[in-house]
This record gives structure tokens, C-alpha cells and sequence, in this order.
């Protein structure tokens, strides 16, 4: 008979040790490059649309840092996320008397799906629920701050999809002052700001 802590041949290999320094350090190099991409390409695109001379209107050192701790700031909270998760089923099945081994593979009669069941069912799209949602945080700071740049916007119209939840439907189509500029409702979010000009701006 197989003892509990060895892996039978149909198993998966054990799930690495979650090392949070490690994980944050990783996301951090990953977001960083992101945003900054992402703030280049929107004021590419905001000083073509404005008619602003590129030479002029460039991203400065302020508007990066600002970008810059905005992903230092979603870092921790991903990381946190992660770590309340794994926390949570810890504590369940603790509560349950289960061994190591079943805290670390689940208890499949009991429906508990253990730490390898977050990392593999449970966030099996995580990556790419991830990725869309910081593309959306990313895209959405960035035009804000390159609105307020152009120096001619002071509102923006909120567009957003209906199909997740009633706060979306709700806003979708208003136009609010840039200073109340909503953030993503959720994950996955299809929030987009259209930049609106002040009045007597042609």
C-alpha cells in the first residue's frame, strides 16, 4: 500500500512552494513593462488625435512613476489575493482534521479542492483573466493621465459592456467630470473612457 505522501504514477507532480517575494518580484518585472507600454502607446495615440506636435507632447518622468507605482500597487494586491486564497483553504481544512497531504491535494469525496486544486482548477484562467483585467487598469490610468496633459479635456463618457453586471449597464453612456473617472467594476471589465473637451475648445 501506497503511503499518503508518496505520488502514485497517474499523479501530478507536487505543486511548487509558494514563495510570495518571489511572486511579487516576477509580476512587478512583468507589470512594469506593461504599463509603460501601455502609457507610450496611449499618448501616441492621444497626440495624434489632438493634433499635438509628438516632439512636444511626450511622457515625462512624473507620468511614468506615476504608471509605475499604480502596477507596484496591483502587485501587492494580486499577491494578497493569492495569499488570502491559499490562507482560506489552509484554515477549511485545518477545520476538517485533514492531513498535510490532504490540505496540499484535496479530499475529491469531500468536494475540497486543496492548495493544487486552487493552481490548477480553480485559476486554471487566471493568467489570462489577469491579463485582461491589468490591460484594462493599464489603458484606463494611462488615458487619464494623458487626458489631463492635453490640457483640453475635463470630462469623459464612460463606455462599458452590459453583459456582466448591472453597475456597468448603468453607467454605460454617461459622461462625468475626468476627477470621478470610474475604475473597473470587476474583473474582465470592458471599461473605456472617451476623452471629452472642455467647452470653447474647438
Amino acid at each position: 500500500m501506497i503511503a499518503e505522501h508518496e505520488l502514485k504514477a497517474d499523479e501530478p507532480p507536487p505543486t511548487p512552494h509558494y514563495d510570495s517575494a518571489d511572486e511579487q518580484n516576477r509580476l512587478q518585472q512583468i507589470l512594469e513593462r506593461f504599463y509603460a507600454l501601455m502609457l507610450r502607446a496611449v499618448n501616441l495615440l492621444v497626440a495624434a488625435h489632438f493634433d499635438l506636435d509628438p516632439d512636444n507632447f511626450r511622457v515625462d518622468d512624473a507620468a511614468t512613476r506615476r504608471l509605475l507605482q499604480t502596477a507596484a500597487s496591483r502587485v501587492v494586491r494580486i499577491d494578497e489575493s493569492t495569499r488570502l486564497a491559499i490562507a482560506a483553504s489552509l484554515q477549511e481544512g485545518q477545520a476538517r482534521g485533514y492531513s498535510d497531504w490532504q490540505l496540499a491535494y484535496g479530499v475529491p469525496a469531500d468536494n475540497f479542492p486543496g492548495i493544487n486544486g486552487l493552481f490548477r482548477e480553480t485559476w486554471k484562467n487566471r493568467a489570462l483573466t489577469l491579463a485582461r483585467t491589468e490591460l484594462g487598469v493599464a489603458q484606463r490610468t494611462s488615458a487619464l493621465d494623458r487626458y489631463l496633459a492635453t490640457g483640453l479635456v475635463d470630462r469623459v463618457q464612460i463606455i462599458d459592456g452590459c453583459q456582466w453586471d448591472q453597475v456597468c449597464c448603468d453607467r454605460n453612456g454617461k459622461i462625468v467630470p475626468i476627477e470621478q473617472a470610474p475604475t473597473l467594476a470587476h474583473p474582465n471589465c470592458q471599461l473605456t473612457l472617451v476623452p471629452v473637451l472642455r467647452q470653447g475648445v474647438v
